[in-house]
């Protein structure tokens, strides 16, 4: 099976921002303070975007939004593996256009851990049992990221400990093409293992990252629910 990683576009000017009243859970932990994080978001997104988008609108925390034209071509190939959330535009600009109403594309598929075989594993030195910090060795091996036996055979799905990369498949990537959708780039999962990765990852819990019963479902037996 050939997967591909959904990556935001190299230039800067192309990311939303977030707007202050986008709010956030704090953890606090009680024996480390170094330790305070944030949890779970609390609001939907509001952001404000730039002076122009493509289909694809990333911001600067790697939230993706997409317009309606790429749900339809979602929703008419039957592509898996994701839930919307609605978003509230500050100050809407040109910028939408044609584009119609953004929505925030969350990704519920699965892949499970990372493939041992990448390097990836619990550093649990680092990671904390008082506030459920977890922290993560960076990948030795990065091409190896994705266990497909562990994948649910999803279009969209995410390899823990990487909520952040967002993972497609080869019918998703040819969907992206083949309508000259904008606003993302695709890079063979497998060309992952070119990049340099100078830390490891702490990405706090899989219900910071999906709708809380899913995280349940897939994370109480894993314990990073």
């Amino acid at each position: 099976m050939r997967f591909w990683h959904l990556d935001i576009p190299p230039d800067d000017r192309l990311r939303a921002s977030y707007h202050d009243s986008v709010d956030f859970a704090t953890i606090t932990c009680p024996v480390n303070p170094l330790h305070q994080r944030a949890g779970a978001r609390l609001s939907d997104l509001s952001v404000e975007l730039p002076r122009r988008i493509g289909n694809f609108v990333w911001t600067w925390y790697h939230d993706l939004l997409v317009d309606e034209r790429v749900l339809q071509v979602f929703e008419r190939a039957r592509v898996t593996g994701f839930i919307t959330r609605p978003i509230h535009v500050q100050r809407p600009s040109v910028a939408l256009g044609s584009h119609g109403q953004l929505r925030e594309l969350v990704v519920t598929g699965w892949a499970g851990l990372a493939n041992p075989a990448s390097g990836i594993h619990l550093d649990t030195s680092a990671s904390c049992s008082a506030c459920g910090h977890l922290v993560y060795s960076r990948p030795t091996n990065a091409a190896r990221i994705i266990d497909e036996k562990a994948w649910d055979g999803s279009d969209f799905f995410m390899v823990w400990p990487l909520p952040r990369y967002l993972f497609v498949t080869d019918r998703v990537a040819g969907l992206i093409r083949s309508d000259g959708l904008t606003g993302a780039v695709l890079h063979e999962a497998r060309e992952l293992g070119h990049r340099r990765w100078p830390g490891g990852f702490a990405p706090g819990r899989l219900s910071r990252w999906m709708p809380r019963e899913r995280a349940h479902e897939l994370g109480h037996g894993l314990g990073i629910e």
